[in-house]
């Protein structure tokens, strides 16, 4: 079972995967296209995908995308160099998280928990479309592998905590369907746009890593979480605000505040506007301590008309909820405070 989920959540997890029938989580064939994979290749390596761009992007069809990692697994490539992919849309050829445009694809890693041929079985049976192929590192002893399982289409990017929820609970119900051990599949790959290498030859001398694929139905998490009984968890509560000073008006706070983010430049897309946004709301929920409705009417009332293209009222509800999450801040109240700080 994932990492990520609680062990009663695991539990419900195992229990729902004994009934479930895989074809319920597949697309409608009348209605999808053919499998597309669609993401970015980094040619550069993990560090050129985590460097905020440089990614190209492709999209192909379910054989043409396979033949491209059996020609890759052909080559020497040493252990952590080489290729990296990303299955989703970037807005401006990153794979951060602000810059997921969309989700294209479902990857998942196996480590040594066990081999692929219940998973793979399993996903036959059903009619399932997918891409598996053996890391360089594989053996019989310690079996690793990655399967990926295309989407009907590309998926708005979620808010990452729910998509991180909702994956583990996937992962989960899988990792029991492949007969795969406790580790299942790593839990770390829970990134919108995980980086993940495709499998090659680590030395001339070793075999070239075996690449499988079926074509088939569209993998449609949404219709596994339903059929499954997934329930989402209720999110965390953001931390406590922390009580104005003594002799703080609230509403020269506000004006203050209004000034501050009628000087910030507004987002534009495919650059950097998600992260841009998010530091906006920060600055208003944390920098001055505003309450979620005043900063949220300020960002639609006085930083959206400058945003390229403007937010939805429900996108900027999410970024003051990520706001309000952050960590790498500094303490609460910095904005606020600051005239008082520099006075005493």
């Amino acid at each position: 079972m994932s990492g990520r989920m609680t062990a009663q959540t695991a539990a419900l997890a195992r229990a729902a995967a004994d009934r479930l029938d895989l074809r319920r989580a597949l697309a409608d064939s009348l209605l999808d296209e053919l499998p597309l994979f669609q993401g970015l290749r980094y040619p550069s390596g993990i560090q050129s995908a985590r460097g905020g761009g440089g990614g190209a992007r492709f999209c192909e069809g379910l054989q043409e995308h396979a033949l491209w990692h059996r020609r890759y697994a052909e080559r020497v490539v040493p252990k952590g160099t080489g290729t990296v992919i990303t299955y989703g849309l970037s807005l401006n050829g990153g794979c951060a998280d602000a810059d997921c445009a969309g989700l294209a694809a479902v990857p998942l890693d196996c480590d040594g928990s066990g081999d692929w041929h219940a998973l793979l079985g399993a996903l036959d049976q059903a009619g399932a479309a997918y891409l598996a192929y053996r890391s360089g590192g594989h053996t019989l002893e310690l079996p690793k592998w990655r399967c990926v399982l295309p989407l009907p289409a590309p998926r708005g990017a979620p808010p990452k905590e729910r998509y991180q929820a909702g994956l583990g609970w996937v992962q989960g119900i899988l990792a029991e369907l492949g007969q795969l051990g406790p580790a299942g599949f790593d839990p770390t790959v829970d990134r919108l746009l995980s980086p993940i290498y495709p499998g090659a030859r680590r030395t001339p001398a070793a075999p070239a890593p075996e690449v499988r694929w079926r074509d088939g139905l569209c993998f449609d998490p949404r219709r596994l979480l339903l059929a499954t009984g997934y329930r989402r968890p209720a999110a965390a509560a953001p931390p406590p605000r922390p009580p104005a000073p003594r002799g703080v008006d609230e509403a020269l706070v506000l004006r203050r505040a209004e000034a501050w983010l009628a000087k910030l430049p507004g987002a534009v897309q495919g650059q950097g506007g998600s992260d841009a946004t998010i530091k906006a709301a920060a600055g208003l929920v944390r920098g001055f301590c505003l309450s979620e409705r005043d900063a949220l009417a300020l960002l639609l009332h006085d930083y959206n008309p400058r945003c390229t293209p403007p937010w939805s009222e429900r996108d900027l509800e999410r970024k003051v909820a990520q706001a309000l999450r952050l960590s790498r801040l500094p303490a609460d109240g910095w904005l606020r405070d600051a005239d008082r700080r520099a006075a005493g």
